[in-house]
């Protein structure tokens, strides 16, 4: 659901800041527990209802609109893409496995690649 930008007393701590494929802005409202995508004075809430943020900590986007979250908490990443939400690494909380075992302890941020591959 996209509102008009309120102002920024909407956002609570902010640790990223990234580019969005359509020239928005992803912004991660870690004491929320939200990624916004900010965009022409619009903010949308992304993946609300779909997925579960613990303390984001970063935030990127494929160039076909796909977006990774980095969870603190969850010690997780995380993609959404569309409707659908999907486990790339870790999820089992620090130190557990999970479907990504090779997962670190405390993860801190990761990258993209030039054709969109995830580099942990």
């Amino acid at each position: 659901r996209s509102q008009r930008w309120k102002g920024i007393n909407n956002i609570g701590m902010s640790l990223s800041i990234a580019n969005a494929p359509d020239g928005g802005l992803f912004v991660v409202d870690r004491s929320n527990d939200r990624i916004l995508k900010v965009k022409d004075s619009m903010v949308e809430v992304l993946g609300e209802g779909l997925w579960e943020l613990r303390r984001p900590l970063h935030a990127c986007a494929t160039p076909q609109g796909a977006v990774y979250a980095l969870d603190d908490d969850g010690t997780r990443v995380q993609r959404l893409e569309g409707a659908t939400v999907k486990l790339v690494a870790g999820g089992g909380g620090r130190g557990s496995g999970g479907p990504g075992a090779a997962w670190s302890n405390d993860p801190r941020s990761y990258a993209l690649d030039d054709v969109g591959d995830l580099r942990l």
